[in-house]
């Protein structure tokens, strides 16, 4: 990923013959026109090399038809050798690059208008991974010309025609948008993410991203101190998460999570437990689940911190980065334990629910604190819960 200007990943695309590498790179921001911290390195590589329409693109390159961009970052350099990407050539030293508006550029003058979009969907992949990582870690700053790139990606490979595929690019955008408080940019990103969605005619109902649009609404009237309407934007997630999951999924609890902050937020005390409650009546089982009998768990063979867009399978970590939800799960243990005590039951769930969680990301100190910290409070309060917590420090030990 790019964090820190890092480079460590690279994604290699076969344009009829023609062996393109596409990595991010911190070189992307100096050229405005640039798609966000995008790179290109590429060199034929086919077998018949009079043969390629791409046969004298060194040549062009070198006269200076086409922009580019020379460089010698460290970092860079060592990403090529490892994956056995060829210098430019045995005198010059460093790496060029291309940005992607260049390579359209020369796909169209070399009338290959077919490889644009074979282009286009890599790179939108690859820009895609890029800033729900970033987003996931907070780094909102970095993310959004990324997600904004997305979004003008997407439209090219989508709109008209196929709409509802724009939606989570926007809404990846509008959370970007959001972690920076940009009002005005969330709220132009919200309408026209709804309004893509009216403008389908399929019959799709889009529960999922009807859900989405709720939460990001609610986040956006919270920073604006419209407490009512975040109320109303946050039941309409937990009603489509409803639909599409079933209330006590562990993705419509997270939804009530997000209701429970504003009830707090009221001073409801009563209406704020029972949120969270219910996210922990949801959570408990399937971290029992995933950490003493992983068997049962089905789906695509889940991961520790599995990012949450365009993941398809039914794995309950699946839509949430763990970290995520090890905040939420401190937050509703501390929560709990303002509300009812440091030693109520209910606070000693809670720290188990954190534990499991750490074990199964195998985060062993934590893990440990956490679970020590539970059977100190149900020991005596919950024999199920206390014993639970002695397995798992069990497995920790061994």
């Amino acid at each position: 990923m790019t964090t820190n200007n890092k480079v460590d990943r690279v994604v290699g695309i076969d344009l009829d013959g023609v062996l393109l590498h596409l990595f991010p790179t911190p070189h992307g921001n100096e050229n405005p026109g640039a798609f966000g911290k995008v790179g290109l390195s590429l060199h034929d590589s086919s077998p018949h090399p009079v043969q390629s329409r791409f046969q004298s693109i060194d040549q062009e390159l070198r006269s200076g038809r086409y922009s580019r961009v020379q460089t010698k970052e460290k970092g860079l350099i060592r990403l090529l050798d490892e994956h056995e990407i060829p210098p430019e050539s045995a005198t010059i030293k460093g790496a060029t690059l291309l940005s992607p508006q260049t390579l359209e550029e020369i796909l169209h003058n070399r009338r290959r208008e077919d490889l644009v979009a074979t282009l286009q969907v890599n790179l939108l992949r690859m820009i895609t991974e890029e800033a729900v990582q970033l987003i996931g870690e907070l780094q909102y700053e970095e993310a959004l010309p990324l997600a904004m790139d997305a979004v003008q990606i997407g439209q090219k490979l989508f709109y008209p025609r196929h709409t509802p595929q724009l939606v989570p690019l926007y809404l990846m955008a509008i959370q970007a948008n959001l972690g920076l408080e940009r009002v005005m940019q969330s709220e132009d990103l919200l309408g026209l993410a709804a309004w893509l969605l009216l403008q389908d005619k399929s019959g799709a109902r889009h529960n999922a991203m009807r859900a989405e649009l709720g939460r990001l609404y609610g986040q956006l009237h919270v920073i604006k101190g419209n407490v009512d309407e975040a109320l109303k934007a946050y039941s309409e997630e937990i009603y489509y998460n409803s639909l599409e999951y079933g209330v006590y999924d562990t993705h419509t609890s997270v939804s009530f999570f997000h209701l429970g902050q504003v009830h707090r937020s009221l001073g409801r005390t009563r209406d704020h437990m029972a949120c969270c409650d219910l996210v922990i009546e949801s959570w408990l089982p399937k971290l029992k689940e995933l950490v003493f009998d992983p068997s049962h768990v089905h789906g695509c063979g889940l991961k520790p911190d599995t990012d949450r867009v365009h993941v398809e399978c039914t794995s309950p970590l699946a839509h949430v980065h763990s970290h995520e939800m090890t905040k939420l799960l401190q937050e509703i243990s501390q929560q709990r334990a303002e509300s009812y005590g440091p030693h109520h039951v209910r606070v000693g769930e809670a720290f188990m629910a954190q534990g499991l969680l750490h074990l199964y990301n195998h985060r062993s100190s934590l893990a440990m604190a956490a679970l020590e910290h539970a059977s100190s409070v149900v020991r005596d309060k919950d024999q199920a819960l206390f014993q639970l917590c002695l397995e798992a420090i069990r497995m920790l030990q061994t």
